[in-house]
């Protein structure tokens, strides 16, 4: 492969990486779920603009502000030391988030998948502590399983997502084999059985 066609790759890698990104996945996941819960398009506008606040706009804004302020080394936050703080305040916005869903007399389903969020990101925060777990795995594992558990078997396609994604994060040297894997099983086994609680 020459010089040109490396840079050319790692480009589409890196494109690929933030397309695919958890706070990008997330928006279209809750995007999917509120349009299939809510009464109205009215309702699923107004629950999803409350969803993309919490959930994308803020946590990209506080990892914006910790890497403007070389709290973390990249926007990915690659390093494994540097994630705590990330997701400690990711947490904070997503349970605020199911608060203002709450008040705002949102479907529950809606408030149940933002919660299952908060703990499945508590989840990896504890995990993170022995390996580097890939959070764009975590993410999609994670995200396509709820759209997956509410809206059914139909979209289930959305699953080709997680070799592409694997393949990338793996490519472009991110992450291990092992760190993948670990991301894939943890998003879709937890949030199976954390939101199969809530739904019943």
């Amino acid at each position: 492969m020459s010089i040109a066609q490396r840079k050319e790759q790692t480009r589409l890698l890196r494109i690929l990486s933030d397309i695919l990104s958890p706070p990008v996945l997330a928006a279209f996941a809750f995007g999917v779920i509120c349009y299939n819960v809510c009464f109205d398009f009215g309702q699923a506008v107004r629950v999803f603009a409350v969803c993309l606040l919490f959930q994308t706009l803020l946590p990209i804004a506080y990892l914006f502000a910790l890497y403007r302020k070389k709290k973390t080394s990249d926007l990915h936050i690659s390093r494994r030391e540097e994630r705590t703080v990330v997701f400690l305040l990711t947490i904070a916005s997503y349970l605020c988030g199911a608060l203002t869903l709450k008040l705002l007399g949102a479907p529950q389903t809606v408030i149940d998948f933002m919660i299952v969020s908060a703990l499945l990101i508590l989840m990896v925060c504890l995990i993170n502590h022995f390996i580097k777990i890939s959070l764009h795995l975590v993410g999609a594992g994670g995200y396509l399983t709820g759209v997956f558990l509410v809206c059914g078997p139909h979209t289930y396609f959305l699953e080709l997502l997680v070799p592409l994604l694997s393949w990338v994060r793996l490519r472009s040297g991110a992450h291990t084999k092992g760190e993948v894997l670990a991301g894939i099983l943890v998003g879709h086994i937890f949030v199976f059985l954390a939101f199969k609680g809530f739904l019943g």
